[in-house]
């Protein structure tokens, strides 16, 4: 998403990498860092959301982007995966596999933990206090949380809300990089597959649903 940002922001990527939880030390490091950058300034990377008020620090803009839960751990998995054939079907129907067996209350990186924080229950499968906590964050705290799959509501919406980092966003993307990040292959799997991914992931569909139509409300 910063590549559809003015071309005049700093963007200090290199402040965290691969980590999505900070422990407080790391959380003040970031902060101090970002402080010194030349404003404006963006940062972008996959970080469970973090209260900077609770830190004594001021809070920044925050605005994000989410997928379809079901085809998002299909992609996730399918491009982990070492064999491709019919992995969903073989995978979901192993008792022995923990890579596509989701089981409620087990800890996973999806949705929900990047916007309810870093406590361990943020992280537990179809929690309903991860999701409440979770949509409560985003009244409170987010801009903006975009869909992938309605890409262009997204930056219509950030265009509008955030003009100052993202006036010209829709068109940059409409010149640039429409289609750039499509897929060659989509993973295929079954209705039946999808109906028991999206089963184990209700949670996650509610919160998805929830951000969908936040996005596209009036």
């Amino acid at each position: 998403m910063h590549t559809l940002l003015r071309r005049d922001l700093t963007v200090p990527l290199k402040i965290i990498y691969e980590r999505s939880w900070l422990n407080e030390n790391l959380v003040y490091e970031v902060y101090d860092r970002m402080k010194k950058e030349a404003v404006p300034l963006s940062l972008d990377r996959h970080v469970y959301f973090i209260n900077f008020t609770s830190f004594g620090k001021q809070l920044p803009v925050y605005i994000n982007l989410i997928r379809n839960p079901v085809d998002k751990v299909i992609s996730r998995t399918f491009y982990k995966s070492k064999s491709r054939s019919n992995f969903y079907e073989n995978c979901l129907t192993s008792n022995k596999s923990t890579n596509c067996n989701f089981k409620n209350g087990k800890p996973y990186d999806l949705s929900i933990p990047y916007f309810c924080g870093h406590h361990k229950q943020c992280m537990e499968l179809n929690n309903d206090w991860a999701l409440q906590t979770a949509k409560s964050n985003v009244e409170k705290y987010y801009t903006v949380v975009g869909v992938l799959e309605k890409l262009d509501d997204t930056i219509d919406v950030m265009e509008r809300k955030i003009p100052y980092f993202f006036k010209g966003a829709k068109k940059i993307y409409g010149q640039e990089f429409f289609g750039i990040s499509k897929n060659r292959y989509v993973p295929k799997v079954s209705d039946v597959i999808r109906q028991r991914l999206s089963e184990s992931l209700a949670k996650e569909l509610e919160f998805y649903d929830w951000i969908k139509a936040r996005l596209l409300q009036p």
